[in-house]
């Protein structure tokens, strides 16, 4: 039920994101100082971090991800 909802609510609003991972045990997403959803995670090619977004994103987060990633 969950993954129906997630993929209505991208559907809906429409998926901003280059990639979706998944993490069914929660064991990787510690490796990103995962501790609640949802968050944003922007890295480079070398898994380095380059932001991190705790809670939803608005307008403004997208118009600075859109700075970061065209850099």
């Amino acid at each position: 039920m969950r993954k129906k909802n997630a993929l209505k609510f991208l559907s809906d609003m429409g998926d901003p994101f280059f990639i979706l991972t998944k993490d069914p045990e929660g064991k990787k997403s510690i490796n990103f100082g995962i501790y609640g959803i949802p968050e944003t995670i922007l890295i480079d090619n070398e898994l380095k971090i380059l932001k991190k977004y705790v809670g939803p994103i608005n307008n403004k987060d997208v118009k600075e991800i859109n700075r970061i990633v065209n850099k």
